[in-house]
């Protein structure tokens, strides 16, 4: 396994670590030693392949059945080194969930495979009809409100993309862009290839609508 794999940013550590902020939990001593996991649905589970994969990692999958909500797969890597570089390095501390952070420092070079990373984890890209009869492509991130609104000022800086606020969804927080220009422009940001690292069924619904109603790709 890839013990320094946090030390040294590249495009698919930029992903996990994004990933990470969006779905992983660290575990520092506790009675199963330094850990980092992941739970994601069945039907994600790619996510976690992806995860392995980037890794070289041995761990095993596991599959938990629910009676009240849908089944899911979990991933628990264990590795002291690399467990303290997520904290000490990339400032991701036990119980982040509960935690206002705000969004951590990403090179230029690799926010967009950061960004792909925390859209995988908890975002989410919805395909609805507008007033006009148009369809509209939603394209959204999830969270507490500090990182949200460090994601939004860095999306804006970079793609140039209409200011759109953080406002309350639920129990937490939402900013997202539905305005057609925006979501191109974020597509061709966060994949620039078919085959970084991604959770596809995400990837293809925006890739969809484009191919039906742009003829854009």
């Amino acid at each position: 396994m890839k013990k320094d794999f946090f030390k040294t940013w590249s495009p698919n550590m930029a992903w996990m670590l994004g990933y990470i902020w969006a779905d992983g939990s660290v575990h520092v001593g506790t009675s199963h030693g330094c850990a980092v996991s992941f739970e994601c649905t069945v039907m994600d589970k790619e996510l976690l392949v992806h995860v392995r994969r980037i890794l070289e990692s041995h761990h095993k999958l596991a599959f938990v059945s629910r009676i009240r909500s849908r089944d899911s797969c979990l991933l628990r890597v264990s590795g002291k080194k690399l467990v303290m570089d997520l904290v000490e390095l990339h400032g991701i501390k036990p119980g982040k969930s509960r935690l206002d952070e705000p969004f951590p420092e990403v090179p230029d070079k690799y926010v967009s495979h950061f960004i792909r990373g925390y859209l995988d984890g908890d975002g989410f890209v919805s395909v609805q009809k507008c007033e006009s009869g148009k369809i509209c492509i939603h394209v959204a991130f999830c969270g507490r409100f500090n990182f949200l609104e460090g994601l939004r000022c860095r999306l804006i800086n970079l793609l140039n993309l209409r200011n759109h606020q953080v406002r309350v969804s639920g129990r937490g927080y939402v900013v997202e862009w539905a305005w057609r220009e925006d979501v191109k422009r974020l597509y061709h940001w966060l994949y620039p290839a078919d085959d970084v690292p991604n959770l596809k069924r995400k990837r293809l619904k925006m890739l969809k609508v484009f191919d039906c109603c742009d003829k854009i790709l």
